[in-house]
């Protein structure tokens, strides 16, 4: 049942990985522990709950890297995060304001039913409220609350035509910038009738209401998480901690996550190589919950070259399909690892994982025996096929046996890795029973600060006694 992976059949396999367990089965201890285990990359982790951050966040911290949190679930203890920080030009405005419709939603897989107007319409005027932001108010301005106040002023009706203060602004903007990107979507928005013009200010507003909670806020009123630190040579690991009982601000984890892979693609890209200087492993836990990464299914086919691969963990098959709809084949197609840590009771993904590992050829025995008089026995041998694994085989697997499929490789029926026998271990032992040290991050920073400063002055120093 197994062949051994050569240079030839393993020649341009990506990295991508994608996990198939329910709960229980070991998807972080035996998936997500031992790959951060390796130190060999940089790690943008989704973390439910944030267990793996107490657990690893430490042990991270003593190997020399620089551990940042965006922590919406204990938001006094999160890293800000400002997606203004990322926006250099319009295409990264209607990246964030379309992301943002779709996951500001109360389940963002639902496809629309409703007419197209009014999510046509919310982004326009979202993209209008970036753009003036960005484009027409200072630095310091340039955070989510601005945008927030931009659309206070559109409570602010006067005249028989209700007018806003927003329309006024708006308009002295087209008088004065008229090819402006702002002016021309906010022209767009206003195409819209008048009542279905209100309908669409009160969608947008109970959408973005989660920016007017304080916590909220306060985290993204400006940007001390860095996210370009991770396209670099340093060790770096991001944590983004999303609560397990509400989805309600996980909209804010889906565009960390897309101007993210943005950065990093877009740093590959520039370099004389094409390629990250460290490898960048996404290890995305309860992939479903975090919101839904726009054109995630043209991203996963085009990171591989970029030195960036991703390891996505759902429950079971019909995750992916409700996630990504008819785009979950692109997805399952470009990962060319598949784990199954157990096959739960859901028959879809039970049959689905069966069909996957397809048939084997047996010998069927055939015997036949005469009991009369001049009795007689025969026997022949038959070649019949069946399946690797059926469903029920594969639901009653042992708790420590799992499933790889590597492609091009015949499957793997192989016991799930004790995270206890990894060398580095240890360190979980000694780092991982207390939560993660903030304290101790913070006097990582400014050590690693004060040697970056003596380096300069080293390297200045040795300028002056050149020059003299």
């Amino acid at each position: 049942m197994k062949m051994p992976v050569t240079a030839e059949n393993n020649y341009n396999r990506n990295k991508n990985v994608i996990v198939f367990g329910p709960s229980g089965s070991g998807k972080s201890y035996s998936v997500a522990g031992p790959q951060l285990l390796q130190f060999n990359s940089n790690y943008v982790l989704s973390d439910p709950k944030g267990e793996l951050l107490d657990t690893y966040g430490n042990v991270l911290l003593s190997q020399g890297y620089d551990v940042k949190v965006f922590n919406l679930k204990d938001r006094d203890k999160s890293d800000h995060y400002n997606p203004f920080a990322y926006i250099h030009d319009t295409d990264d405005i209607v990246v964030v304001a379309k992301n943002l419709i779709k996951n500001m939603k109360e389940d963002p897989r639902q496809k629309n039913t409703a007419d197209p107007i009014w999510e046509e319409g919310s982004t326009s005027l979202l993209e209008a409220l970036l753009a003036y932001v960005y484009f027409e108010q200072p630095p310091e301005m340039h955070n989510m609350n601005s945008v927030m106040e931009l659309f206070v002023l559109m409570q602010h009706r006067y005249g028989p035509q209700g007018r806003s203060q927003l329309d006024d602004i708006f308009e002295d903007l087209a008088m004065e910038k008229p090819a402006s990107f702002a002016a021309r979507q906010y022209g767009l928005y206003h195409m819209a009738p008048d009542k279905t013009a209100q309908s669409i200010d009160v969608s947008l507003g109970m959408r973005m209401s989660a920016f007017n909670i304080p916590s909220i806020m306060k985290i993204c009123e400006d940007d001390t998480i860095h996210l370009e630190e991770l396209a670099s040579d340093k060790k770096v690991a991001l944590f983004v901690v999303t609560p397990d009982t509400t989805t309600a601000y996980n909209f804010l984890a889906a565009v960390m996550f897309q101007q993210c892979f943005q950065i990093l693609v877009h740093t590959a890209d520039n370099r004389e190589d094409h390629c990250l200087p460290r490898h960048v492993r996404f290890l995305l836990d309860e992939f479903p919950n975090i919101g839904m990464i726009p054109d995630f299914q043209i991203l996963i086919s085009t990171i591989r070259s970029r030195n960036i691969g991703c390891t996505l963990i759902y429950q079971s098959i019909a995750q992916l399909k409700s996630q990504y709809g008819d785009d979950w084949g692109t997805i399952l197609e470009n990962c060319d690892s598949e784990l199954v840590l157990g096959g739960g009771n859901n028959p879809e993904s039970l049959e689905f994982f069966g069909k996957q590992l397809g048939k084997r050829t047996i010998e069927v025995l055939n015997t036949t025996e005469n009991l009369g008089a001049q009795g007689s026995f025969s026997k022949n041998y038959q070649v019949a096929s069946r399946d690797l694994m059926t469903p029920e085989e594969i639901r009653t697997m042992p708790r420590n046996r799992c499933l790889l499929m590597i492609s091009g490789v015949v499957p793997f029926y192989s016991y799930k890795f004790d995270l206890k026998k990894h060398p580095n271990y240890a360190l979980v032992e000694k780092e991982g029973h207390h939560p993660f040290d903030y304290e101790r991050r913070a006097e990582n920073s400014f050590a690693a600060f004060m040697k970056n400063v003596q380096e300069i002055n080293n390297i200045e120093l040795d300028d002056d006694e050149s020059d003299t």
